[in-house]
């Protein structure tokens, strides 16, 4: 197995990543099987989401959970969200799920969460989020190990925010995103994941594509950030790292495409490391990863690619048109390749088609990215691939004839 495109280079293995700095708990991912529900729906025991949440503050109160705690919603058009401050009191040991039933498809419209000062340990999962008229879910300080997951948020001013107040306000903590879609979102700003402090954020398994502004924004005072796993395309821009007194960004195995004029900006930061990312730039006057002086970047293993004349970065203000303009102007990427990665459909298919150079070429992440955006387990062949898939079957590209042949 070998990184790059040339047979000289070293394998995989052989690359030094950085250190993985913490990145908080992974929670449990569904309730224990004793959790107490509160059923909400059209004949079930409460008709909205409030009507539930006021009945679980009447029993528990408080005091800090003995059980976990479900707020079960059920198909339906929901027009009221819910704000969580310090009427309840959930743990790390028994968090509050705030899910939808199996098998359902409830709809919060016009309306969103906020996760606010001094709540903890909430669960949101499966909702559609549409046309609240502001945040799809907003994360304000004082809180602690909130998840997202599930949900398809859109046509909201940005989907997921979290925000710090000021030095005096401890910033949000253990933020974890992941396997959501955000899409059609309207800030010009940033219009999915508006990231302004926090510690320990991750963000995983997302699809993000489609909205008015940048997918990622993060600035503050983060002390760890880790991105893996997510595509995003058709954006107005990709990732904006701007924080100027903050811990390391980490960013492994996602597909940037088609997002504006960037898909990586990192203004300003401490540290920035990037390994086995697909950044594919399109058009004039956009880059794919765009640095500037006080960065430390570390990156490598990725494939860096530009077409209709886009370039392959800028660094310190020096446009790169190419992979070798890039390595040469940082020092930086020297096994990564510049190549058509060679999507089932790009734009809409991020899949890999078997004959792809991204195929194998990855470094080997394990115990930090142990699957893909599907949750297939990676490798699954002789090596990790780069980019944010990695595929169960092996596609090779229809002939003429529109036969599709695969092989497992």
């Amino acid at each position: 197995m070998r990184c790059g495109v040339k047979s000289t280079d070293k394998p995989c293995n052989a690359i030094t990543i950085p250190a993985i700095f913490a990145m908080g708990v992974l929670w449990l991912l569904e309730p224990q099987a004793n959790a107490d529900v509160y059923e909400v729906g059209t004949n079930k025991t409460y008709k909205t989401l409030p009507e539930a949440f006021d009945a679980l503050v009447a029993d528990v109160g408080g005091s800090p959970f003995t059980e976990e705690h479900s707020i079960r919603v059920y198909d339906g058009l929901y027009t009221a969200g819910l704000t969580f401050s310090t009427e309840l009191q959930p743990t790390s040991q028994f968090r509050l799920f705030v899910q939808r039933a199996p098998g359902h498809h409830p709809i919060l419209d016009g309306a969103g969460f906020t996760l606010h000062n001094g709540s903890s340990n909430i669960t949101i999962d499966g909702f559609e989020i549409r046309n609240p008229g502001g945040n799809g879910v907003l994360i304000k300080e004082q809180s602690l190990a909130h998840v997202i997951r599930g949900c398809h948020i859109h046509h909201c001013l940005r989907a997921v925010r979290a925000e710090g107040r000021g030095r005096d306000f401890p910033w949000p903590g253990d933020v974890t995103v992941h396997d959501n879609v955000m899409a059609s979102n309207t800030s010009t700003t940033v219009s999915m994941l508006d990231i302004t402090s926090g510690t320990f954020a991750r963000f995983y398994n997302n699809v993000i594509h489609d909205n008015a502004g940048a997918a990622f924004e993060f600035q503050g005072r983060g002390t760890s950030t880790t991105l893996y796993n997510n595509i995003c395309y058709n954006n107005s821009g990709g990732l904006a790292y701007v924080f100027t007194s903050s811990g390391p960004l980490n960013a492994y195995n996602n597909t940037f495409y088609n997002n504006g004029s960037f898909e990586f900006s990192i203004l300003t930061g401490r540290t920035v490391s990037m390994f086995n990312n697909i950044v594919w730039a399109v058009g004039s006057s956009h880059a794919g990863i765009v640095k500037v002086a006080t960065t430390q970047l570390t990156s490598n293993v990725n494939d860096l690619y530009a077409t209709k004349a886009a370039n392959v970065g800028s660094w310190n203000g020096v446009a790169t048109p190419t992979l070798a303009d890039w390595q040469a102007a940082g020092l930086q990427d020297a096994q990564s390749l510049s190549a058509d990665p060679e999507f089932v459909k790009p734009g809409a298919d991020f899949h890999l088609w078997f004959s792809s150079p991204c195929r194998d070429r990855g470094v080997t992440l394990t115990g930090v990215v142990d699957f893909d955006f599907e949750n297939d387990s990676r490798p699954k062949f002789a090596g990790y691939d780069i980019g944010a898939d990695e595929a169960e079957i092996r596609r090779i590209p229809p002939p003429t004839t529109g036969l599709i042949l695969e092989a497992r």
